[in-house]
């Protein structure tokens, strides 16, 4: 069973200390890392099956609703990418109130960042901070801070 798509409305960073090029925005809540990529097998050339790994469904959904959440976001962004070295602090609302490891999270989300444009490689991270907002939970998703290094 799908998970219902929440839309999650995102106001432009207007704080007067952001620094210049660095991006905000909120995406939907991940797919834990563990969640990401299943086996699969395929036919290959003159019969037989090949194995590999695919996208779970539950992970290419998640990408296909966070891509529609960046399309709905990046017009009111004063900047849309941050070229080079970055730090990424990440502030991550849960769905429920289960234990989780938030260190899954970080896959999914700098990839994602890295396959629409945001960011050139995540491997040019400088630092990355994922923390758990504080109950009780007013929405669900992550709100996502990328600052260029210096």
């Amino acid at each position: 069973m799908k998970p219902p798509i929440v839309w999650i409305t995102m106001l432009p960073c207007t704080d007067p200390l952001s620094p210049a090029g660095s991006v905000s925005l909120t995406l939907p809540y991940p797919p834990s890392a563990n969640r990401l990529w299943t086996r699969a097998s395929r036919f290959k050339k003159g019969g037989g099956r090949k194995p590999g790994i695919r996208k779970t469904e539950e992970y290419r959904a998640w990408l296909e609703e966070a891509r529609v959440a960046w399309l709905l976001q990046r017009k009111n962004l004063p900047a849309r990418r941050v070229s080079g070295r970055y730090r990424l602090e990440v502030l991550v609302y849960p769905p429920d109130m289960r234990h989780r490891d938030v260190g899954n999270l970080e896959k999914a989300t700098s990839d994602f960042l890295q396959m629409i444009g945001v960011i050139d490689n995540d491997h040019l991270a400088k630092s990355v901070f994922f923390e758990w907002a504080d109950p009780p939970y007013t929405k669900e998703g992550m709100e996502i801070a990328i600052t260029p290094y210096s």
